[in-house]
């Protein structure tokens, strides 16, 4: 990555998971944490708790490398990670789903802000939040202090967007 010209990189399942020999390989290297992927369970049924539990257990890994972006998806139910046409089968939450969703971002946006870090949402094809209507509703239901947005520019566009209006629409929120 260094070599390419890169100066950091998020961070995701296929690092180490010793946060002080990350540093050291990424240190050795001139690279630095840009950011952290994270799953979030919110919309399955029971998995909330489990999903604060697995966000606390994560901070002082977040924080030995000094990061301050988490990026959060919403992942119970998907289709991405399935071997099924993402479009024809990704969820649609019921309201009940969508709330528990909400609810779940914004206390897990609290949590990050006591840490010093953010909750940025990276909207995903396949999942729940996929098309530009996903994202404004998700944008306009959650506290602008609490809830930052990933713009990728390919998923809103494979989903049917337009991510010039949406990265107008929400440019004080995009990380």
């Amino acid at each position: 990555m260094a070599l390419a010209g890169y100066d950091g990189t998020e961070m995701g399942s296929k690092y180490p998971t010793d946060a002080g020999i990350l540093k050291d390989a990424l240190d050795l290297r001139g690279l630095r944490a840009s950011g952290a992927w994270f799953s979030t369970f919110f919309t399955a049924e029971g998995a909330g708790q489990q999903t604060y539990d697995r966000f606390r257990k994560s901070v002082p890994y977040f924080k030995a490398l000094g990061i301050q972006h988490v990026y959060a998806a919403e992942v119970g139910l998907t289709a991405h990670l399935q071997p099924v046409p993402v479009f024809l089968n990704r969820p649609a939450f019921t309201d009940s789903q969508w709330r528990r969703m909400i609810d779940g971002l914004q206390q897990l946006g609290k949590m990050a802000a006591d840490e010093g870090m953010r909750i940025v949402y990276h909207h995903h094809t396949g999942t729940g939040v996929q098309t530009q209507q996903d994202v404004e509703r998700l944008m306009g239901d959650t506290d602008p202090s609490l809830l930052w947005l990933c713009l990728d520019t390919a998923h809103l566009q494979v989903g049917g967007g337009d991510p010039l209006a949406v990265a107008k629409q929400f440019a004080t929120r995009i990380c």
